[in-house]
């Protein structure tokens, strides 16, 4: 008979597999608990400080956006500038 039961043994690294026993496991279920009561709380109280949070983020989101769309502007430009230059990185640098 093996007794060779250990963490390693399920396919998971030893490292990982105190995920899956029941203390981690209860821990992690009741903070996400936590964290959803939270945001329900605050959601249900009447506070301008929520409304507050909501635009910064809305306003962060947008600078995102803005700053997504200029990277790809930029890509793009600097992609038709080499096609235009017939640009090949071995020009930069020519052997003798």
């Amino acid at each position: 008979m093996s007794t060779q039961g250990n963490d390693a043994s399920d396919g998971l690294s030893g490292r990982l597999a105190w995920i899956l026993r029941p203390l981690p496991q209860l821990g992690f279920a009741g903070f996400c608990a936590l964290l959803l009561g939270m945001q329900i709380w605050l959601l249900k109280r009447d506070d301008h400080r929520f409304e507050q949070l909501l635009e910064m983020q809305r306003a962060n989101h947008q600078v995102q956006r803005e700053t997504n769309q200029t990277i790809e502007d930029l890509s793009r430009a600097i992609g038709e500038f080499g096609r235009t230059v017939n640009f090949r990185p071995s020009t930069l640098h020519p052997q003798s």
